[in-house]
């Protein structure tokens, strides 16, 4: 149940941004649809396009910083870390919950380069190379090598670029001739031509948006906390030290 309920969510918030942001009927300033509203359209030489008047397009490069991950090796000491790898990207969708993350051991020094901030955009440059993923509340949290970490110049524009790349994932905008890459790199994503809105645009797409990820945040803890209980107490039953009791009434 919690599991269809986050596949809703998820597909709400997906349709949410194809609205707004692809067939660019936001709310104009009455409310209404913007471009089935007649809202002023341009043409766009980069995308081959129109996009609303109002709205420019830059190089993904502008508006984040990008780092490649932590390599490490099992013998160095220091302190633990959680870190996230590409079989945690490749086992969710977009929201990552941390509890199924590996636990390292290595010096502060060499972490504190790594260490995640709630704003980061979790980006997989192999294995399921262009997949994209949040951490919501990162906890002495690394990235490792095979992960590139994009971090936005403005925090208030994470959301909305996180929909942008998910756009992209499997998509020509990450293959070389004809063919999927086998590695995204930075230089691959700085490249990219993001389409970026009014501020006002973003800041209320980021009231709906963030009440979702909230939900499914909820949904993923309840979900976890239910799969404990099951496996805790499902060798109880069979093996005869507990049991399920029915009470009927007489009703």
């Amino acid at each position: 149940m919690k599991r269809h309920t986050n596949d809703n969510l998820e597909a709400m918030a997906k349709q949410l941004y194809d609205y707004w942001f692809v067939q660019f009927d936001f709310p104009n300033e009455e409310g209404k649809p913007y471009k089935s509203s007649g809202g002023a359209m341009v043409w766009n030489d980069k995308l081959k396009r129109e996009i609303p008047s109002c709205f420019e397009v830059v190089n993904l490069g502008n508006l984040c910083d990008f780092r490649n991950g932590i390599n490490y090796s099992k013998d160095e000491t220091g302190n633990n870390y959680q870190i996230v790898n590409v079989r945690n990207i490749s086992s969710s969708r977009i929201l990552l919950d941390g509890e199924d993350f590996d636990v390292i051991t290595v010096p502060t020094s060499k972490a504190e380069n790594y260490v995640l901030k709630p704003d980061d955009i979790i980006i997989a440059r192999s294995g399921c190379p262009g997949s994209t993923r949040l951490l919501l509340s990162p906890a002495n949290t690394l990235f490792c090598g095979f992960i590139i970490c994009c971090s936005p110049n403005d925090s208030s524009m994470r959301n909305y670029l996180v929909y942008c790349l998910k756009q992209l994932e499997g998509t020509n905008a990450t293959t070389s001739g004809g063919s999927i890459l086998q590695n995204v790199s930075q230089d691959t994503l700085k490249g990219l031509h993001i389409i970026v809105p009014e501020k006002q645009i973003i800041d209320n797409f980021n009231k709906t948006i963030e009440l979702i990820f909230a939900r499914m945040l909820n949904c993923l803890k309840e979900s976890k906390a239910l799969t404990k209980q099951r496996d805790e107490l499902l060798p109880l039953l069979m093996n005869g030290q507990a049991s399920v009791n029915y009470h009927l009434s007489d009703d």
